[in-house]
């Protein structure tokens, strides 16, 4: 007990700079900065679309979309309710309800260097927006941690989308 006592406040700074590198890297990331090409996405996808479909973490989203349409908020995060970039519009209660109550499709899903996935997905009643999904956690215990959303900015990036929507097989 002495030991800790006398190491505490070296502890406690490598701590804070553990805590201070994950956080920069989290918001430099390619995706929370939304810079991902749209109009090559489904290019980018190593699973099939019917492996994505059966990944528990897509599963994840609906779940914790009915969720926030029911009162529950089972199945995401507090944090994923309200925006916590300013770079980006993020937070379900950001966005219309209208949305979550379209079935979506995956435009691609991704590992995340933290845990979990990161999916692009688009609300097929409301192509224009692409949101950017962050689901973690073990089989069993998923949370829905962020939902930000990318504005589709071109024809190309418009066309594509409606392209996949049209040819998807699975919607959730």
């Amino acid at each position: 007990m002495e030991k800790i006592k006398k190491y505490k406040h070296i502890i406690i700074i490598l701590v804070l700079i553990v805590f201070v590198v994950l956080y920069y890297q989290f918001n430099q990331s390619e995706i929370k900065k939304g810079t991902v090409d749209l109009a090559t996405i489904s290019d980018t996808a190593d699973d099939t679309e019917k492996e994505v479909s059966n990944n528990p973490y897509i599963k994840q989203i609906r779940i914790a979309l009915n969720g926030y349409l029911d009162g529950t908020n089972t199945g995401l995060e507090e944090d994923a309710l309200y925006a916590r970039d300013v770079d980006m519009k993020c937070g379900l209660n950001n966005f219309s309800k209208t949305y979550y109550q379209s079935k979506f499709v995956v435009l691609s899903a991704m590992d995340n260097e933290f845990g979990g996935i990161w999916a692009y997905i688009v609300f097929v009643d409301n192509p224009s927006t692409v949101f950017i999904v962050w689901v973690d956690g073990v089989s069993g215990d998923q949370r829905l941690r962020t939902f930000c959303e990318k504005p589709i900015t071109s024809k190309e990036e418009a066309d594509s989308v409606k392209e996949i929507i049209k040819n998807s097989t699975y919607t959730y």
